[in-house]
Parts: C-alpha cells; structure tokens; sequence
C-alpha cells in the first residue's frame, strides 16, 4: 500500500540523507517528495501522523520558504486543498496566500512582455529544456492552482493567457505539441515512431527553442554543422521565431513527461475543465 511505501522510506531514509554525493538541490527535492507524499497521505487516510509530519516539513516552514517551484508546490497544493476542518486549516491559508503572492508575480511578469509569456520565476534565463517558449508558465501550476484556491478570476485569465503563445499565437504561427492545430512539429524526438517511418503521436510537447544568441555549449554543434547557410545568420535569429522543426537537435525536439507533457496536459486539463 502506499502507506507502506512510505512507512519503508521513512525508516530508510537516513541512509539515503546522509549520501555525500547528493547535492542541496537534490536533498530539497527530497524534502519536497517527502512532503508531498504525507499531505497526499493525510488526505487519504486522515492519520494524525501524516498531518504530523507534512507540518514538520513543509516548505513554508523551511528557513527560505521557497514556494516558487513545482516540487514544493505539489505538497502545498496538496494540503490546502485538503477539506475544511481536517488538518491546519491556519496553515491552509498561509498555503493559499503563498500560491497567491506567486500567482501576482506570474501575473505582472506575463503582462510585461510582448507575448504574455508567463512565469513566477521572473530570473529564469531563456535556455534549453525550461520549455520557455513551449510550456504555458515555464515549470510550474502557479496559476490554474491560485485560480482554483482562490476564485479569483485574474487567475484563469492569466493561466489562458500564458498558453497563447504555444497555441499559436506566435510569429510562426506553430503549437509545440505533435498533432495540435494546422502547423504543429513533424521532427519530434521520438525514436519508435522515426525508426517505423511514422508521425510521432499526437500530444507530444517539445523543449522548443531557447535565445539563439545565448552561447549554450549544449546547442553550439548545430550552429556550426546544421545552420550554417541560415540568412540571417542562425545566432541572430528573434528568440521568438527560431523555432527549428529538426529530429536531432534534442534540446528542440526532446521532450519529458515532467517538464513538457506533464505540465502542458495539467495547465489545459484545467483550462478545458473551466469551460464547462
């Protein structure tokens, strides 16, 4: 059962903490997992001892209360939504005010730029697999969730908003996703359907292009053997229109269930549930 699983974990898991080779990044997103886990816990089992160890653990109660990434947001998310009167409902709405401080920065970040692209990590550069030009928000749910905590409106608005440039609603007039609308990508990473000689399936969300004039080591072969010829010159290019629909170039055409499919399939579900 999961509660098992996590009962294994639990007596476990100092061996794994005390690992050297585990970096600060990685014992945070050990943190989150752990959190997330018992708030999901919580909510389904209603023992004490989940709630107990969410509230020991939570990201707010962190020396940095960093809730701006989708690890730590999951367990919030996962708690505050958690019914009335079951669990700390104090703590619920600091939850709700923390997503909600995060939604104001997605918010005025994707209403100061010419394409509305969104994110609540206003630092985020323009590179590789962020997915910052193919994923709606860049990362994280920050916003379909603040809408669905708070009601508020803004929120769905802007949750649509941040999806309108991989839509379609770009200079290329291209989606980022295999099989949606008239000019989606046809060169999509996907080994099983290129070896067949068939169309990658339908609903495949790509990284898609980052800053051309970015010197990314990971991207500078193709500029050297591939885009040579390009007029202007392939480093020159408008981040907005360098998309290139290239089967090899896996820092265009790859994908990741995590940070492409995941969230572009979480953020549309929302928007398609909201227009019922």
């Amino acid at each position: 059962s999961r509660g098992e699983l996590v009962d294994w974990a639990e007596a476990n898991r100092e061996k794994w903490v005390a690992r050297k080779d585990l970096s600060e990044g990685e014992h945070r997103h050990l943190s989150a997992f752990r959190a997330t886990a018992a708030a999901e816990l919580f909510h389904l089992t209603g023992e004490a001892r989940y709630d107990e160890l969410f509230r020991k653990i939570n990201p707010l109660a962190q020396p940095d209360g960093n809730v701006d990434g989708s690890d730590a947001q999951d367990g919030l998310f996962a708690y505050a939504i958690i019914p009335k009167g079951k669990g700390d409902d104090e703590l619920k709405a600091r939850i709700v005010e923390a997503f909600r401080k995060q939604a104001d920065i997605a918010l005025a970040f994707g209403g100061n730029n010419a394409f509305g692209l969104t994110t609540n990590i206003p630092g985020l550069p323009e590179m590789g697999p962020v997915g910052y030009f193919s994923v709606p928000h860049m990362i994280t749910q920050t916003l379909p969730r603040a809408h669905y905590l708070t009601g508020e409106e803004k929120y769905r608005e802007g949750t649509l908003r941040a999806a309108n440039f991989r839509s379609g609603a770009n200079p290329g007039n291209i989606t980022f996703t295999s099989g949606l609308g008239h000019n989606a990508p046809k060169h999509v990473l996907h080994f099983d359907s290129r070896m067949q000689e068939q169309d990658a399936p339908a609903g495949i969300s790509i990284y898609g292009q980052s800053d051309p004039a970015a010197g990314f080591g990971f991207n500078e072969w193709v500029h050297i053997w591939h885009l040579q010829q390009t007029v202007p010159a392939s480093r020159s290019w408008p981040a907005t229109e360098a998309h290139v629909d290239m089967f090899t170039w896996p820092m265009m055409s790859e994908f990741t269930i995590k940070q492409n499919i995941g969230t572009v399939s979480y953020i549309y579900g929302y928007l398609a549930g909201c227009s019922r």
